[in-house]
């Protein structure tokens, strides 16, 4: 059993994180209509290289392809759908993240020249990708007893004692215990 005391630790953005070297793919749900939002982003030398995001809908068609051959029109004037996706993935490595880049309520930008698309995807799997790629979302267990014991209060002390069995939490025991044994559990 390795016993660890209780100590509490603040977050760390991402932005603030190192980069692991890598590509890391990001797919949306699917939408009502068949279509799903995907993010590509690269890192490399612990810095955003490459950023490329995308619909593809129900028939397997890239809504950036649908925009450059003009099946998919959105205005008559202003930049097609490929133009305002590739002006956003360069903000993004241009920023390395998403610092700065705010949103109103409908999920769109003022920040990006030219974008009037909502970015509530993009923004999202943006945060997914950087997440994945700041080592954050490893999930892999060592195979163990593990117990955490906080400080006493109150008369108690409070102890999680978790079970990793082929890497997965196979059992996970919370109770406190008085200064001569009790477990308020009993």
């Amino acid at each position: 059993v390795e016993t660890f005391s209780l100590a509490v630790k603040t977050a760390t953005t991402v932005g603030a994180t190192e980069l692991v070297d890598g590509t890391y793919d990001v797919v949306g749900d699917e939408a009502s209509d068949g279509s799903k939002s995907q993010l590509s982003l690269t890192v490399e030398g612990g810095k955003i290289t490459n950023v490329v995001w995308d619909y593809i809908d129900a028939q397997g068609n890239l809504k950036s392809v649908l925009s450059q051959n003009g099946e998919y029109k959105m205005t008559e004037d202003g930049l097609i759908w490929a133009d305002q996706a590739k002006a956003l993935a360069d903000y993004v490595i241009a920023n390395q993240g998403l610092s700065g880049l705010s949103m109103n309520e409908e999920g769109k930008t003022d920040v990006v020249t030219g974008v009037s698309i909502s970015i509530n995807d993009f923004v999202a799997q943006v945060e997914e990708a950087m997440i994945k790629a700041s080592g954050m979302a490893k999930t892999t267990l060592n195979d163990g007893v593990y117990e955490i014991v906080g400080e006493e209060q109150g008369g108690f002390t409070s102890k999680v004692t978790l079970t990793v069995s082929g890497g997965a939490i196979t059992n996970v025991v919370w109770d406190c215990e008085d200064a001569e044994g009790n477990l308020k559990s009993v």
